[in-house]
């Protein structure tokens, strides 16, 4: 949905719910990836998912999972616990 710069992109979370409800979709999944290679997800990535997780609540959209790709490697929020 977005292209950023080397550390950061602009992204909304009403955006993202918007186009959930332009496709009637029950669930999303956020992907994103970290150029640095670290699979870990920062702070800003952990307000980032709580902030769209409600965003797609107010519209009985759910967030099935966000994923951050680095490298090879990937994580998954709801595998470590953070939806």
């Amino acid at each position: 949905m977005t292209s950023g710069t080397i550390n950061q992109t602009s992204i909304y979370p009403c955006e993202i719910a918007k186009f959930g409800l332009n496709f009637h979709a029950k669930n999303i999944i956020l992907a994103h990836n970290h150029p640095t290679f670290d699979e870990r997800p920062s702070q800003a990535d952990i307000l980032l998912t709580r902030k769209v997780k409600q965003a797609l609540l107010s519209v009985d959209i759910e967030l099935h999972d966000h994923l951050i790709i680095a490298g090879s490697e990937c994580q998954s929020f709801k595998s470590i616990g953070l939806l």
